[in-house]
């Protein structure tokens, strides 16, 4: 059994803000990814497909790193008394997770000569299913603390 080291719960609370911020540019980004590039143009098309994945890489970072990799991140992990109970809520980060995270890395947040290498195309219905399960998860295992 692995106790976490919690955060007060006054940062944690905190923190919602800036969870629910993510959560709704994530949906936001999603309902105009289904009005297609038709309608948006292919210049907006990726100015909002790219801040879509922004927040998809941001919310499966909170949802399913173990670590931080900078102090004032903020994880899943830290709402949780025991690291078993994150782990068996959450289990492996889903392979579609996982490859538009490391994507995502590579394609928008750094210029990187493996840029040609990689598949551009973006299954985002998928990702947004998938994560949205996840958030939704989350959501219902911790209500916002009173303000």
């Amino acid at each position: 059994m692995i106790v976490l080291m919690s955060r007060s719960e006054e940062k944690l609370g905190e923190a919602f803000k800036h969870i629910d911020y993510e959560i709704d540019m994530l949906d936001s980004t999603f309902r105009l990814l289904t009005v297609g590039e038709e309608t948006l143009g292919y210049k907006l098309n990726c100015i909002v497909l790219e801040s879509f994945l922004i927040h998809v890489r941001s919310l499966t970072e909170f949802l399913y790193n173990e670590s931080s990799q900078k102090p004032d991140d903020v994880l899943a992990l830290h709402y949780f008394k025991l690291k078993e109970d994150w782990s068996s809520k959450f289990g492996e980060k889903p392979e579609i997770l996982n490859e538009a995270q490391q994507r995502a890395h590579k394609l928008l947040a750094h210029i990187s000569y493996k840029r040609d290498d990689l598949n551009t195309g973006w299954n985002y219905l998928e990702m947004y299913k998938t994560l949205k399960e996840k958030i939704d998860l989350f959501q219902n295992t911790y209500s916002k603390p009173k303000e």
